[in-house]
């Protein structure tokens, strides 16, 4: 999921990078609203409007509509990201990925996904079409030390791998040279 937050960035930034459920998605600071590239999950316009609109969407470019603005509770802004999550879904090679519900579906076939393999599947999602270095992983989804020895994305790609092709969904993860790319 991306999520932009655009104006007075400083202090809701440092907010939300203590969260640590919120790490392996794309939050992106902007100072001004014409600096957006794409269209954003999420976009919270971190100033204060008056409440003008009666539906809180307070547009702020002629591209742009922020889900929230100030002022806001931040369990308001949790809650938020919470019900973007549960609507978000991926498609990955004909496979429909849902990161609330920890699944992959394909036609009728479902696979269940463990806490770890759902936010691997979602961290490469969000880095498509980068290739993640293994040190990357364990440290962002793991939270090990980069200089950690341990074959960890190694076992989880595998089981994730089996998963798979037990359920004759396509393999959409590659590892190779150290790095794991997910094919979209």
């Amino acid at each position: 999921m991306r999520i932009a937050i655009i104006g007075g960035t400083t202090l809701l930034k440092w907010v939300l990078e203590q969260v640590t459920s919120l790490k392996p998605f794309n939050i992106e600071f902007f100072e001004e609203p014409g600096n957006i590239s794409g269209h954003p999950d999420l976009c919270i316009f971190n100033e204060v409007i008056p409440q003008t609109v009666e539906d809180n969407q307070i547009i702020i470019s002629a591209k742009f509509k922020a889900d929230l603005s100030k002022p806001f509770k931040l369990i308001s802004l949790v809650e938020l990201i919470i019900d973007k999550l549960n609507q978000k879904t991926y498609t990955i090679n004909n496979v429909k990925f849902f990161p609330s519900k920890r699944t992959l579906e394909l036609e009728e076939n479902l696979i269940i996904l463990t806490e770890k393999e759902a936010k691997l599947v979602l961290y490469l999602v969000n880095n498509y079409p980068r290739g993640i270095p293994k040190a990357e992983l364990l440290k962002e989804i793991w939270e090990y030390s980069t200089e950690t020895e341990t074959s960890t994305v190694e076992v989880h790609l595998s089981r994730l791998k089996q998963k798979l092709i037990e359920s004759s969904f396509p393999d959409f993860l590659t590892y190779k040279d150290k790095f794991l790319y997910i094919e979209i």
